[in-house]
C-alpha cells in the first residue's frame, strides 16, 4: 500500500472536512426552503391569486323618456273642459285677493318701522340702568308684538302652501291641454269644440301664471315676517339677560351702612349730604319724641275707621257677598291691571279679596289680594 506523507495526509483530511462541512449547509439551506414555502402555502403568502375575469361595469340605467301627454278625445272635450274650470275657481278661491296681499304688505311696512324704532329705545335702555319694572314693560310689549308677528307668519304659509300646490295642479294638466290643441288645431269644421280648447289653454295659463306671481309676492313677505320675528327674539333675549342680572343684584347693598361714616366718606360721598340726612333723622326722632302718644293713639283706634272705609268701599261698588269665580277687573299694587276671579277662601266684611288670574309673563295662575279701593268693575255675566 502506498503510504502518503503526513503533510499529505492532513491535508486531505482537511478538504474532506471542508467538503462534509459544505454539504452539511447545503443540505440545511434546502429543508429551510422547503420549510418556508411549505409555511408560506399554509398561511396563503406569495401565492397568486387567480385574477377574476374581468366583468364589465354595469351601464347605468337610463331613465325613461317621459311619455308624451295624451290629447283628451273630442267626445270628452266639454266634460272637461267643465271640470277645468271647477279646478281654475277652486285654486283662485284659495288665493289671497289683491286687498289681503296689500294688507299684509302694509303691516309689515308699519310693524318695521315700529320695531326698529323701539329697538333703538330697547339699547338706550339697556345702555343705563334700567328697573326691574321697566325691564318687564319692555318683554311684555315685545312677547305682544311677537304674537302678531307669528300670526301674521302662519297666515302667509297658509297662502303659501295653497298657491303651490294650485300651481303644481295647474302644471299637470296644461301639458294634456296644449296636446288637445294641437292635434285638433288643423281638423276642419271643429270651430265651436276649436275655441273652447283654446279657451280652456288660456284660462289655464293666466291662473297659472298668477298662482306663480302671488306665490312670489307672499314669500317674500314671508322673509319679512321672519326678519321681524327675529328683531323680537333678540331683543327678548336681551332684556331676560339684563333682568337676570338686575334680579340678582337685587339684594346687593349699593353703599357703606350709616355707622361706618368715615369710610363713606373716604369713598368719596358729599358731606353736605350726609349732614343734611342727619339733620333730617334728628328732626324725625324730635317729632316722634313730641307726638309719640298721638302717634300711639292713632295705631290703637285707627284701625277701625280703616276697616270702616273698606266695607264702606265694598258697598259702594257692590262687592259685599260676592260669591266665588266671579270675574273682576282690579288693579293691583305693582300697577298691572288684571283680570281673575273670586278664589277661596270666600271674601268677608272688611277683608282683602283673594282674585285668581293669569299672568301673560309666566303663563301662570296667580292669586293676589285686594282691597275693594283696587277694584275697578265686575264683569257680570
Amino acid at each position: 500500500m502506498l503510504q502518503l506523507p503526513s503533510s499529505r495526509a492532513e491535508f486531505a483530511k482537511r478538504r474532506f472536512r471542508i467538503a462534509l462541512l459544505c454539504a452539511a449547509v447545503l443540505c440545511l439551506s434546502a429543508a429551510a426552503i422547503t420549510q418556508t414555502s411549505s409555511v408560506k402555502s399554509l398561511l396563503g403568502v406569495g401565492q397568486s391569486k387567480p385574477t377574476a375575469p374581468a366583468t364589465p361595469a354595469p351601464s347605468q340605467p337610463v331613465a325613461p323618456a317621459p311619455a308624451a301627454p295624451t290629447a283628451i278625445p273630442l267626445p270628452d272635450v266639454a266634460s272637461r273642459s267643465e271640470d277645468l274650470k271647477r279646478t281654475l275657481r277652486g285654486v283662485t278661491d284659495q288665493l289671497p285677493t289683491q286687498e289681503q296681499v296689500d294688507s299684509a304688505k302694509t303691516t309689515l311696512d308699519e310693524r318695521d318701522e315700529v320695531l326698529q324704532a323701539r329697538q333703538k329705545a330697547v339699547d338706550e335702555l339697556l345702555a343705563g340702568t334700567p328697573s326691574t319694572l321697566e325691564l318687564r314693560e319692555e318683554e311684555n310689549y315685545w312677547r305682544a308684538k311677537q304674537k302678531e308677528t307669528g300670526d301674521l307668519r302662519n297666515q302667509l304659509l297658509a297662502w303659501a302652501n295653497a298657491a303651490q300646490a294650485g300651481v303644481q295642479q295647474l302644471q299637470a294638466e296644461q301639458p294634456v291641454w296644449n296636446a288637445t290643441l294641437q292635434q285638433n288645431e288643423s281638423t276642419p269644421d271643429l270651430g265651436p269644440t276649436l275655441e273652447v280648447i283654446k279657451k280652456s289653454v288660456s284660462e289655464l295659463q293666466r291662473v297659472t301664471k298668477h298662482a306663480q306671481d302671488e306665490l312670489r309676492v307672499i314669500v317674500n313677505l314671508q322673509i319679512r315676517g321672519a326678519s321681524q320675528d327675529q328683531l323680537a327674539i333678540d331683543a327678548l333675549d336681551r332684556l331676560q339677560k339684563a333682568r337676570e342680572y338686575v334680579d340678582s343684584r337685587i339684594f346687593e347693598r349699593d353703599s357703606l351702612p350709616l355707622w361706618q361714616v368715615e369710610q363713606r366718606r373716604q369713598v368719596g360721598e358729599n358731606k353736605e349730604l350726609f349732614q343734611t340726612a342727619t339733620n333730617r333723622l334728628m328732626g324725625i326722632r324730635a317729632f316722634a319724641v313730641q307726638t309719640g302718644g298721638a302717634i300711639v293713639c292713632l295705631g290703637v283706634f285707627g284701625t277701625k275707621p280703616t276697616g270702616l272705609a273698606v266695607e264702606d268701599s265694598r258697598k259702594k261698588y257692590g262687592l259685599q257677598d260676592l260669591p266665588l269665580n266671579t270675574k273682576l277687573h282690579a288693579r293691583l299694587r305693582d300697577g298691572q291691571f288684571v283680570t281673575g276671579t273670586i278664589a277661596e277662601p270666600p271674601p268677608h266684611k272688611g277683608s282683602a279679596i283673594p282674585i285668581q288670574y293669569r299672568d301673560t309673563t309666566t303663563d301662570r295662575y296667580i292669586v293676589a289680594l285686594v282691597n275693594a279701593q283696587q277694584v275697578i268693575g265686575i264683569a257680570r255675566n
